[in-house]
């Protein structure tokens, strides 16, 4: 079974907001971060973040080395992967909205099936 969860941390002008899908074989996940730019006539906000793929076991083309070995979202060992193409696709739903929510959760979930063959 996948878990799909959502967090926001930080201040609105250095916000980050994470959501993951979780399950056995390990976590996709979306984050995005807000920044605040300084520019030649003050300040723009960016927006800009990745999919990641942390996996319990290396996936096929990876070695048997570890990315590293204490990751938060594994619980230890992690075959790290990521995107920051594929966050692209994902702007559009990067709202307030929580239908959009919706969306994302199953991009995600989408991604995990197809990452790891199926939601067990």
């Amino acid at each position: 079974m996948i878990e799909l969860t959502y967090t926001k941390s930080g201040a609105k002008e250095d916000e980050r907001r994470r959501w993951l899908a979780t399950g056995p074989k390990g976590v996709i996940e979306l984050w995005s971060d807000q920044i605040r730019l300084k520019e030649e006539e003050g300040y723009t906000d960016a927006l800009f973040g990745g999919i990641e793929v942390h996996s319990r076991q290396p996936l096929s083309y990876q070695t048997s080395t570890p990315s590293h070995t204490d990751c938060k979202l594994t619980g230890g060992d992690c075959w790290h992967d990521g995107s920051s193409l594929a966050f692209d696709r994902m702007l559009r739903y990067l709202t307030d909205d929580p239908d959009d929510d919706a969306v994302i959760f199953e991009e995600l979930r989408s991604w995990y099936v197809s990452t790891y063959g199926d939601e067990a």
